[in-house]
């Protein structure tokens, strides 16, 4: 038996298709603590209702694995049943569910033997390699690079990415030759990183602007004074919900540090993390809990932009416009995110792995 623990949506996300995998060839129990219960009720997977006390529960269930996420979240489920489980000898294996900061998301545990896990999985080489300088107790052949499995929903649309884009930009009465701006906004620094970027934007007027803030923001009013200022055209978007879709639609990506970005890296378009205003830096690093600005792997792999300040931003912009850069983005894309094969498939064989040891 195996058991899975998660605390919240991402760990949920990651994790859920790697539990379909599993599911073929072992009995499969999850604890879900948070905000991961969403992600369980709505598939049909078993789902243990977590008991307010779960402190025996490795002893009396005896899996053969547990495995969990690694929650932002503060202590919580993936945790105590870790620490439980490395009291007991039965191996240990958490899934990052975030390509960003990998020693910021390891540091939310304790790095005391008890708590930290025996095998990890980890979204490409560079975390990988992250990592392992982090935290020198790790051994190599303990980690893992199997992809992000939250992303393999992506993998269908990706097969039809030219299909789906003509079709939603003719929906959206977007010419062939239009080139489109998406930005994505977030609950904290949205009102700041859009006026700027719409100042970088005005430099290029020939670029249309969609603009899709966050469904739990309250402050959309507010923005509109600032879109006012956008000397180009501005698309109504309301036609399309899918924020995903919208990827497809657009010639360029822009947020903060929102998953947003990976999705249209798996998808294959250029995206740029606007990271030009205080604001948003400074969230992004209270986000990861870092002390500093964490490092961005896939900008750092040349998989996407990072703008740090408005002139670069606006740099950033013309080059993309004049096509300067899509080639060498989408060469990083292909080799490093690829979706030729489910994420979760190559978590499942490093599970199968690690109990076979």
């Amino acid at each position: 038996m195996v058991l899975v623990a998660t605390q919240d949506v991402g760990a949920g996300n990651a994790i859920a298709p790697v539990v379909a995998e599993l599911a073929e060839c072992f009995n499969v129990m999850v604890y879900a603590g948070d905000t991961s219960r969403k992600v369980w009720e709505s598939l049909d997977h078993q789902l243990v209702e977590t008991p307010v006390d779960y402190t025996r529960a490795v002893a009396e269930l005896k899996p053969v694995v547990v495995i969990a996420g690694c929650s932002y979240s503060g202590p919580g489920i993936e945790r105590k049943l870790t620490r439980q489980a490395k009291k007991l000898g039965t191996p240990t294996v958490w899934v990052i569910d975030s390509q960003i900061g990998i020693p910021t998301a390891a540091s939310v545990v304790d790095t005391h033997t008890d708590v930290f896990p025996d095998y990890l999985c980890v979204p490409d080489e560079k975390s990988k390699q992250t990592l392992l300088e982090t935290y020198p107790q790790v051994k190599d052949e303990n980690v893992f690079v199997t992809g992000m499995p939250a992303f393999d929903r992506l993998i269908p649309m990706l097969k039809e990415r030219e299909v789906i884009r003509e079709r939603l930009r003719k929906q959206l009465g977007i010419e062939p030759d239009e080139k489109v701006f998406l930005f994505l906004g977030q609950l904290i620094g949205t009102s700041d990183t859009l006026a700027s970027l719409i100042d970088a934007l005005n430099m290029s007027p020939e670029i249309s602007l969609i603009a899709r803030f966050h469904p739990r923001d309250r402050d959309l009013a507010s923005y509109q004074s600032v879109l006012s200022r956008y000397s180009g055209r501005l698309i109504d978007s309301s036609a399309i919900q899918s924020t995903e879709q919208l990827l497809l639609v657009a010639d360029f990506v822009g947020s903060m540090y929102s998953t947003a970005n990976l999705s249209a890296i798996y998808l294959q378009q250029p995206a740029i993390y606007l990271l030009q205003e205080a604001s948003a830096r400074n969230e992004m690093a209270r986000e990861y809990r870092a002390e500093s600005l964490p490092k961005i792997p896939a900008v750092e792999l040349g998989a996407a932009l990072a703008a740090f300040d408005v002139e670069q931003l606006r740099t950033q912009i013309n080059d993309l416009l004049q096509g300067r850069l899509q080639q060498q983005i989408l060469s990083a894309q292909k080799e490093v995110f690829r979706l030729t094969e489910p994420n979760a498939k190559k978590v499942a064989q490093a599970i199968k792995t690690i109990v076979s040891i």
